[in-house]
């Protein structure tokens, strides 16, 4: 009975502290939750007061949701386990919410979730992989505790991420243990000082009365700096130097701001408080920061449990190309973190069978057993298997048990952020009290699957450059892979790896080439292809740390081709447009491709395709030219492909007409004319025909070339104009006209 009373008592105080966490930041920092804003503000709006009115312009709406407890609250269950962590976090930053607008309390905008089921998060930038569980005390109703840069959750049913703020809120309660693996980034002062932030206009809202209050002090702080980091380095030593950390600070009169109280007045606080007035003094001067809040840890501890006075808030920036970088103005040495106990009787951790090699998508199985200093197994200390490439590196967490009389036996996971290569695993068996700890580390080749990424094209042009791109990577994390063997091997129908004739087997050389690929995994295979159907193998034999792989597919190489313009005859004495396309059937080549144009095996000149594959050739056909059948050669540059065009040499004859003996259009009158070549001779016996209102009226010239057709019109011609044309047919080398 009393023990079920203390289940409840413990139960009672958990909820209640989850309940406080989840709305306040006390007086050592606790966690708030915030409004969800319907999207951002404006830098410096004009009469946003900063006492809880709607900020210029903005449209306060339903997606606003439950209300935080001011800064200065405080809850008293400060000591209520919250939860577990079990391996080296590397980070001393435990994240939870994200605040980004402030009005003496903090908010978060509203943001579409991705729904989350455990796959990978492909990460933004490269860092160093490390690998926790967190273990609830109680179950986790809202947002969860990771890390910044998360790559992967394990252990969890679907919930919501929201991945501008890298944070996770749950759907259902959480309340057993998750595997969290993450990149932590580590970069030096000199990375950051030429580094530029990132704009964005949601780290820029302050309220009116506070940027009022510290834009004039922010910029004599910066004075003279010109580089974003230093500018936020500034404020933040600024901060540091000239206030106190303080649990029992003095709390501001009611209806003061908490952050100009502590900036003008009270000059003492919490953590919330210091990176409160590190982000506000930062925005007010055109520098984009956030606050986060969440847990202070301890980066170094195998086993640690987190209690609400390790809540923590911080601030982060985003630079271009870089990332988010933490900044803290916090005094530190506020949190206390437990000693490792020491003076304990020695264990002695043993692995007796272990697999050699994995595959990280798969498990990997290791045994041993825990003794003491005479040889007799220890029972009931918790051992973590880790991976390390060195003896002094952190390494990453991929299994944990507890030791039995018997040993142990772990089915050990390795995280996907996991560089393949050859690792120690290192057991080590933590202390309890009353034993210290122990390890071994005996080796394991760490494997990788990899697969070929490529961008085809099915159809291309035959005997033209044509660049195939790929990229070489891993399976699952789409990691790059860098190799300098990779082979390709280009089977068309003029090579083929084997052929028969006469019963023999003849082997024909079939186009190999090697291949590297950057830091990238990227390659790329420039190549000319043969008419026809070309198979395409692409080949990765593998090595020590990545298995094999291949692909092959089909590339149809297009002949080109020239199709020209009609053109039934080259008019003497004029200069002729000879036109028309270069294309491969619906495949267009790059323009400049040089079309040469022959005429009676005459070289005439070249022209030069657009980029629609078009091109037009101006050739001046001479006024003596003899007129006769003629043949045009389209030939491109290399010869290879050719296109002939009949056509003839002819001549453009010109008719000249006038009207006689109009006077009324109820009287008869006539219309001469005359048919001459292009020497202005007579063309005597061809036809000309007038066709006017329906009416066609067909006569051959005279001697002199001359034809008059005789005409009456039946009615009066609307607005007294008369209209007709002449038309003269043509012959084989006699071009046809009509005017």
């Amino acid at each position: 009975m009393r023990e079920q009373y203390r289940e409840a008592s413990l139960f009672m105080l958990f909820t209640i502290s989850l309940l406080i966490l989840s709305t306040a930041i006390d007086s050592v920092g606790q966690v708030p939750t915030y409004y969800a804003l319907p999207r951002p503000p404006f830098l410096n709006q004009s009469k946003a007061s900063g006492n809880g009115e709607a900020p210029f312009d903005w449209d306060i709406s339903s997606s606003l949701d439950r209300q935080v407890t001011e800064i200065n609250a405080s809850c008293g269950c400060e000591s209520v386990p919250l939860f577990n962590i079990t391996g080296i976090t590397g980070t001393e930053y435990i994240r939870v919410k994200i605040g980004e607008n402030y009005d003496r309390r903090w908010y978060m905008y509203n943001e579409d979730p991705v729904t989350y089921n455990g796959e990978t998060i492909q990460p933004r930038y490269s860092g160093q992989p490390y690998t926790i569980y967190i273990e609830p005390e109680m179950s986790i109703t809202n947002y969860l505790p990771t890390v910044l840069y998360p790559y992967q959750i394990r252990g969890i049913r679907t919930v919501d991420y929201f991945p501008e703020k890298m944070v996770f809120q749950a759907r259902t309660p959480i309340s057993k243990d998750y595997r969290l693996s993450y990149n932590v980034m580590k970069y030096e002062p000199s990375e950051l000082t030429d580094a530029v932030l990132q704009y964005d206009v949601r780290y820029l809202q302050v309220p009116y009365d506070v940027q009022l209050q510290v834009e004039n002090m922010t910029k004599e702080i910066v004075m003279g700096l010109d580089s974003d980091y230093l500018k936020i380095k500034a404020i933040e030593s600024y901060l540091l130097r000239n206030y106190r950390y303080n649990d029992n600070y003095t709390s501001p009169p009611e209806g003061a701001d908490p952050i100009i109280w502590f900036i003008d007045q009270g000059k003492e606080g919490v953590c919330i408080h210091f990176n409160s007035a590190l982000v506000l003094m930062a925005r007010s001067i055109g520098l984009p920061l956030r606050l986060v809040t969440g847990f202070s840890v301890n980066p170094a501890k195998h086993t640690q449990t987190v209690k609400p006075d390790q809540a923590h808030a911080w601030a982060e920036a985003y630079f271009r190309d870089i990332g988010w970088v933490t900044f803290d103005a916090t005094p530190q040495n506020v949190i206390i973190f437990e000693p490792e106990i020491g003076g304990l009787q020695q264990t002695f951790t043993n692995i007796t069978n272990q697999d050699t090699s994995c595959y990280k998508e798969n498990n990997f199985t290791i045994s041993g057993i825990v003794t003491d200093e005479h040889g007799s197994p220890v029972p009931g200390l918790t051992t973590l298997i880790y991976l390390k490439q060195n003896k002094n590196e952190t390494g990453a967490l991929c299994g944990k048990t507890i030791t039995q009389s018997t040993g142990f036996t772990v089915n050990c996971s390795i995280p996907l952020n996991t560089q393949p290569g050859i690792y120690n695993v290192e057991a080590i068996t933590l202390s309890n009290g009353e034993y210290n700890w122990s390890s071994s580390d005996p080796p394991l080749i760490v494997r990788a699957r990899s697969y070929l990424e490529y961008n085809i094209t099915q159809r291309v042009i035959a005997n033209r450059w044509t660049s195939l791109e790929g990229n070489l990577l891993e399976t699952i994390t789409k990691t790059p892979i860098f190799t300098n063997f990779l082979e390709i091997i280009v089977e068309d129908p003029y090579h083929a790896l084997f052929t028969s004739a006469g019963g023999l087997e003849i082997i024909l050389v079939t186009p190999y080439h090697a291949l590297s690929t950057n830091a990238d995994g990227l390659f790329r295979f420039n190549n000319e292809y043969s008419p026809g159907i070309n198979t395409v193998n692409i080949y990765w034999e593998g090595d020590l740390f990545y298995n094999g792989t291949s692909a092959s597919f089909n590339i149809t190489a297009v002949p080109l081709s020239i199709t020209p313009d009609p053109l039934t005859a080259l008019a003497r004495g004029e200069d002729t447009e000879i036109t028309g396309r270069v294309h491969a059937m619906e495949l267009i080549p790059s323009s400049g491709e040089r079309v040469d144009i022959i005429i009676d095996n005459d070289y005439k000149g070249s022209a030069f395709t657009d980029d629609e594959g078009f091109f037009s050739f101006r050739y001046a056909v001479a006024d003596n030219e003899i007129v006769r059948d003629t043949l045009i050669i389209y030939m491109l540059e290399d010869g290879e492909y050719v296109t002939n065009q009949s056509s003839a040499f002819a001549i453009r004859p010109t008719i000249n007409f006038q009207v006689r003996e109009v006077n009324t259009w109820k009287e008869s009158f006539q219309i001469e004319a005359v048919l001459l070549n292009d020497k202005n001779r007579p063309m005597i016996n061809n036809e000309l025909t007038l066709t006017s209102n329906n009416r066609t009226l067909t006569m051959s010239t005279d001697s002199d070339g001359r034809v008059i057709f005789p005409l009456n019109l039946d009615s009066r011609p609307e607005n007294d104009l008369y209209r007709f044309s002449l038309t003269y047919l043509g012959t084989k080398y006699m071009i046809p006209r009509t005017v």
